[in-house]
């Protein structure tokens, strides 16, 4: 209701559009190498630029504005001296909530006016680049510190093994957060250039690793439904992703 009553919709899309390709851009640095070096101001800066961002260019919009307030109250909160957790993964965390809130917005705002977000094939390079950075974390976990080649080959036995090494490799959680965080990262690149079926991937698998526990709490059913089936999927789903979309699009442009 509250997009039906804008008049212009094409100056909204347009706004919507550089916005989400900001929004991108800051997830993208929050997740890269560059981010281990980054302190606590770093993050909540950018991430109020975001906000302000928000404020200013969608003053119309006074439901949007309801939870943009509340990724305001976040930020504030990741500020604290007193915050008790990791302001890094937080910080990601938060980019992701403002993505997810805006590309609701624009999923409806389709249905009035064209959504535009600027290259398709930009998108399409970036999700592709970054599903092989995460390839590359899953392999490093798996290769060498799991001692697991093929996943396919992981039985009742291996997955005991993986479990006990897993409990004692301290970098574990902090593995298993950078997969989430870049799962999430794909899973809005895909959709962004409506490819809704490899989204899903990739949002399952970031929801899936999200819920696992601490390693001291591991066991092998935990392991197995939340990590290693969820890695089997992803490596299937993508074994020639670079094909079949270079033919999609191809395809697109032809018509």
């Amino acid at each position: 209701k509250e997009i039906a009553k804008i008049e212009n919709k094409k100056e909204l899309a347009k706004k919507f559009e550089k916005t989400i390709q900001d929004a991108f851009s800051v997830l993208e640095d929050f997740v890269s190498p560059l981010s281990d070096t980054y302190d606590k101001k770093y993050f909540t800066e950018k991430l109020m630029e975001i906000v302000k961002s928000l404020n200013v260019k969608f003053l119309e919009l006074k439901v949007f504005h309801e939870t943009t307030e509340e990724i305001g109250l976040s930020i504030i909160n990741l500020g604290d001296s007193t915050f008790p957790g990791d302001f890094q993964i937080e910080s990601t965390n938060i980019v992701c909530d403002i993505l997810d809130h805006l590309l609701k917005y624009v999923g409806c705002l389709s249905l009035f006016t064209d959504i535009n977000f600027g290259s398709n094939t930009q998108l399409m390079d970036s999700a592709l680049e970054k599903l092989e950075d995460l390839k590359t974390n899953f392999k490093n976990l798996f290769e060498y510190v799991f001692l697991v080649r093929n996943v396919d080959s992981i039985d009742s036995e291996k997955i005991k093994k993986v479990v006990h090494v897993a409990k004692l490799y301290p970098d574990f959680e902090r593995t298993i957060d950078l997969i989430q965080q870049r799962s999430r990262l794909i899973f809005f690149l895909f959709q962004g250039i409506g490819e809704t079926e490899l989204s899903d991937v990739f949002g399952k698998l970031s929801f899936l690793v999200k819920m696992m526990p601490e390693r001291r709490y591991l066991n092998e059913s935990i392991l197995e439904s939340n990590l290693i089936t969820p890695y089997r999927e992803f490596l299937d789903k993508t074994s020639n992703i670079k094909e079949q979309l270079s033919e999609k699009f191809q395809k697109k442009e032809a018509s």
